[in-house]
């Protein structure tokens, strides 16, 4: 979160110029004009992994000429692909003990038709 000024280009700024922002970095933007002020509050939100989106966001926003901060995000926060021919996830072997605990297969429908 930071203010936009209008001598920052807070008035250049078009939805269309946001929006590619947002599509290109993976990021959401919300500029909202402050009450009674000539600023503007910008929040930009991403996911904690993709937080050097966020600095990029911002420099670009801001029209800074030094490079954004490049933050350090652990290996362990990306999340691995499971591939189809792997078997079942974890999440979906316990989701379907769930399932089968409160909807338990009768008998009938576990017969050959």
């Amino acid at each position: 979160m930071f203010d936009l000024s209008d001598c920052q280009g807070a008035g250049a700024l078009d939805d269309l110029t946001v929006q590619r922002l947002q599509q290109d970095l993976d990021v959401s933007i919300a500029i909202k004009p402050k009450a009674r002020q000539t600023n503007k509050s910008v929040i930009i939100k991403a996911q904690e992994r993709n937080a050097s989106a966020i600095y990029r966001a911002r420099s670009l926003l801001l029209g800074l000429e030094e490079e954004p901060i490049k933050a350090a995000i652990p290996d362990t926060y990306n999340i691995q692909a499971v591939s189809p021919t792997s078997g079942l996830s974890k999440f979906q072997m316990e989701y379907d003990a769930v399932m089968l605990f409160f909807y338990p297969l009768s008998a009938h429908a576990l017969a050959p038709s």
